[in-house]
């Protein structure tokens, strides 16, 4: 049953009274933490966050200077006892990058790596002058096995083992000369070897962005 015109009016003005228009409540100043002060900054914010970022930690690496000898105990009577007394500082910068799963080590280095397909790699690689190329294959950890290439001289003992490892972008093939490249890494390996150095290049991961099996990048 509808309500009388006059209790409908009594109750609107009620409920006005009760609810006060917004302009009539009071406004609390701003506040803002202790020890604290209101972001008044213009200009670029991204900038100066990225200007400062670096100040501190250039701030930071010069007081590392005074300190860093500290960390340090070096032995400097022979080679063996410089090794010995890093030992403690090399474990703990491998804890700290993770290098914590021991390898797999190997007498001897010439021998120590497989051709990974003796066949493939005479007739790709095979032999190139002076130089002898072959695709190959090693343990590292577990049973994790890593590929790559080796390049030594023929003519004579190599005089070091050089391990190089390219960008994530840049395939082996470019440090052997097989790519035109500007780079002026292109056939580093090959100058390495031509130096009488053997060299093994590790073959990364591909990590170019592309289309694969049919599907959009």
């Amino acid at each position: 049953m509808p309500l009388p015109s006059r209790l409908a009016g009594l109750a609107l003005v009620l409920t006005i009274l009760a609810y006060p228009p917004a302009t009539s409540v009071a406004q609390e100043p701003a506040t803002h933490l202790p020890n604290t002060r209101p972001l008044d900054w213009t200009g670029d914010l991204a900038a100066r966050m990225v200007e400062g970022t670096d100040r501190f930690l250039l701030r930071k690496t010069e007081g590392s200077v005074a300190q860093r000898a500290r960390h340090w105990n070096r032995d400097l009577s022979s080679p063996q006892a410089y090794a010995k007394s890093i030992e403690p500082n090399r474990k703990r910068l491998a804890h700290l990058l993770g290098v914590r799963d021991p390898l797999v080590l190997f007498d001897d280095w010439a021998t120590a790596p497989l051709l990974v397909n003796p066949a493939i790699a005479t007739s790709l690689f095979g032999l190139s002058g002076q130089l002898s190329w072959n695709a190959i294959s090693w343990p590292v950890i577990g049973d994790v096995v890593v590929e790559g290439y080796s390049i030594e001289p023929l003519s004579e003992s190599a005089r070091a083992n050089v391990i190089l490892i390219t960008d994530a972008d840049t395939p082996p093939e470019a440090l052997l000369g097989l790519v035109e490249d500007d780079d002026p890494r292109a056939a580093l390996a090959i100058r390495l070897a031509d130096s009488g150095c053997r060299v093994f290049l590790v073959t990364l991961v591909d990590r170019t962005i592309a289309s694969r099996n049919g599907r959009a990048k």
